[in-house]
């Protein structure tokens, strides 16, 4: 039963690491969720999937410091607000449903909420300039 479960998790992470890359691409579709859900998947299952996504040159750092409650630096915080604005903005724009869109937006909004009631991280000075 236990190895059902450490499959089930690492089955549901690479599923989750899958979304995130294609939510790089895809206007709308979050990706740093999806990592996070990734790192709760492997953190339950395998040890070496989970330091992979957590040592990631690219947004690893970003992880570290949002899942360990550090919070995120301003600029970060700007980004991330930027492109969701942008992904839900040009989905609201597609989708002629008017439900559809009040729910994007009360997603956007709820988005925007917490990522601004995140801790704000102050950045790391660098020793050589």
């Amino acid at each position: 039963m236990e190895n059902l479960k450490k499959k089930l998790y690492i089955t549901f992470g690479f599923l989750a690491v899958a979304l995130a890359i294609v939510g790089v691409f895809v206007p709308g579709l979050p990706t740093v969720p999806f990592l996070l859900v990734a790192l709760f998947c492997f953190e339950r299952s395998s040890k070496k999937y989970h330091d992979m996504i957590i040592n990631n040159k690219y947004f690893g750092p970003a992880l570290q410091d949002y899942y360990s409650g550090k919070g995120l630096t301003l600029s970060i915080k700007i980004k991330a607000i930027l492109f969701l604005t942008c992904g839900i903005a040009f989905s609201i724009y597609k989708i002629q449903n008017l439900h559809a869109r009040i729910a994007l937006a009360i997603v956007w909004l709820g988005v925007a909420i917490h990522i601004i009631l995140l801790k704000t991280k102050k950045k790391k000075e660098k020793l050589f300039h």
